[in-house]
């Protein structure tokens, strides 16, 4: 399984919106870790990690799925600006 980097709040999606964590206790490169469920313009669909949760929710990840929000680049977004030192597993369990 490929390790990818982790999204965190205040990353940018594909569509220039950016992510926005409501965890607020593990952190990465000073930024809080976003979540599955969590929106970056829309929802974050994921898949996430496979394995790696915070307060019971899987992490999102580089590459997850962001619910239609409008127009292209809206339409088809995705997460895209994850950290460069903190990685975890991706892909569905």
């Amino acid at each position: 399984m490929a390790l990818l980097g982790v999204e965190r709040n205040l990353d940018f999606a594909t569509c220039g919106h950016p992510n926005a964590s409501t965890q607020s206790t593990v952190y990465a490169g000073g930024k809080a870790i976003t979540l599955v469920g969590d929106t970056a313009g829309g929802e974050i669909e994921g898949p996430g990690s496979s394995t790696v949760y915070v307060e019971g929710t899987k992490i999102s990840l580089k590459g997850d799925a962001i619910a239609d929000h409008g127009d292209s680049p809206h339409n088809a977004a995705t997460t895209d600006n994850p950290s460069d030192t903190v990685f975890a597993d991706g892909g569905e369990e």
